[in-house]
């Protein structure tokens, strides 16, 4: 897994004068989609003082493909242990990109109280990429496409970086 990195670069950003001012190393919050809601979810639940909220697009767990293991932990066993509020979107498409028993579903019951769910109607796992114009249809093709736009899915993206801004970030009062 890649969660080492995430304090390298927390260290690294430390050091740069020009973003000082710029960014709070001290209130952090953390998002991804599919995967990156995994990694997202495992650094937010790792305790590190200064991640305090994570929102987590489509999540995936493990699969049969990615069985859980001491290298590859399972972030929704995390955010249980860790016991704090995040926020989820998912897709009410599911299919084998995000599938049954390892996507926003199974997280879901493990979050802390406060959390906060959009389930949104007729989006597929890819419904939340950002992609080019090629790389999105040939996903729509692998990931059956549901009927809401790429569109909606970039609002959902877009909202995340707006939710409660102006407040230290929690999802406890949402």
């Amino acid at each position: 897994m890649q969660l080492p990195f995430f304090q390298q670069l927390i260290d690294w950003l430390s050091t740069q004068p020009e973003l000082k001012e710029a960014i709070d190393l001290e209130t952090i919050g953390v998002a991804g989609h599919s995967r990156g809601a995994k990694l997202a979810a495992l650094h937010f639940a790792s305790g590190q003082s200064s991640v305090k909220a994570a929102f987590l697009v489509d999540p995936v767990d493990n699969t049969r493909e990615t069985p859980e293991s001491v290298d590859y932990p399972s972030a929704a066993k995390a955010l249980k242990s860790a016991n704090t509020p995040v926020g989820i979107a998912g897709a009410s498409v599911i299919t084998g990109c995000n599938p049954a028993g390892s996507n926003w579903e199974h997280f879901w019951p493990n979050v802390g109280d406060g959390s906060w769910l959009l389930e949104v109607n007729g989006a597929s796992h890819n419904t939340f990429l950002r992609a080019s114009w090629l790389v999105e249809k040939a996903l729509d093709l692998l990931c059956k496409r549901g009927p809401t736009s790429h569109e909606v899915g970039a609002t959902v993206r877009r909202s995340m970086m707006y939710i409660r801004k102006d407040l230290p970030c929690s999802f406890q009062d949402l």
